[in-house]
């Protein structure tokens, strides 16, 4: 059974629970939404019986419609980087920022002219920003909200300094940290981690690190 857009009504997750309760077998409903309400709505939180599964945009291989054969990341894993090769048509940057504007949504990438693309991307935009905030219930200024979106945008895929971001969006650090968490909970940014940290770098050397670790 699917699910479409449950954060409308948020206690159809306390049925759910119910019916999982009185027959546990996996796979019996697909429970989607559009924006992450379950942290911000009064409802059942679906610990131990949901299972998350993050949809992300179309990769180029499958707007491509190529998907025959290992992906990526499985062909490095069983041969190491002798499996990979250039494609015959390696794009040139005038190549690399149009499969960029294509985006990874299906209509728009699959579907639309560019003239098209372009206008479903800004509605898409304006929508996230005006009517799936208003969603979540959460009242922002919409112009200093898309101001901070256009800053992580011009931002993305590169290290920035948190107070350039807040400062271009005229608006202050605590108000940023909201925004952020915001765009989150609506699917339209997402933190990457850093490959390295030195997070526990004091921990491991300390005077009690060694007996922590056999713990």
């Amino acid at each position: 059974m699917l699910l479409d857009e449950w954060q409308m009504v948020p206690t159809v997750l306390g049925a759910i629970k119910r019916a999982v309760d009185a027959d546990p077998r996996p796979g019996r409903f697909l429970v989607t939404g559009s924006v992450r309400a379950d942290g911000e709505a009064d409802n059942w939180p679906g610990t131990g019986r949901l299972v998350r599964v993050a949809m992300t945009s179309l990769a180029v291989r499958e707007i491509a419609g190529r998907t025959e054969g290992a992906t990526f990341l499985d062909r490095l894993s069983a041969d190491g980087t002798d499996s990979l090769a250039l494609p015959p048509d390696v794009p040139d940057l005038r190549g690399y920022v149009e499969m960029a504007l294509h985006s990874g949504c299906p209509e728009p990438a699959l579907h639309l002219s560019e003239r098209g693309r372009g206008y479903w991307l800004e509605s898409y935009v304006d929508q996230s920003l005006t009517r799936d905030v208003e969603t979540l219930r959460e009242n922002r200024d919409p112009h200093r909200l898309r101001r901070c979106f256009e800053a992580l945008a011009l931002n993305s895929a590169g290290l920035v300094n948190a107070k350039t971001l807040h400062e271009f969006a005229g608006i202050n650090a605590k108000t940023a940290e909201a925004y952020e968490h915001l765009l989150a909970n609506l699917l339209v940014v997402e933190s990457v981690p850093a490959w390295t940290t030195n997070r526990f770098k004091r921990l491991l050397r300390g005077p009690r690190s060694t007996s922590w670790m056999r713990g």
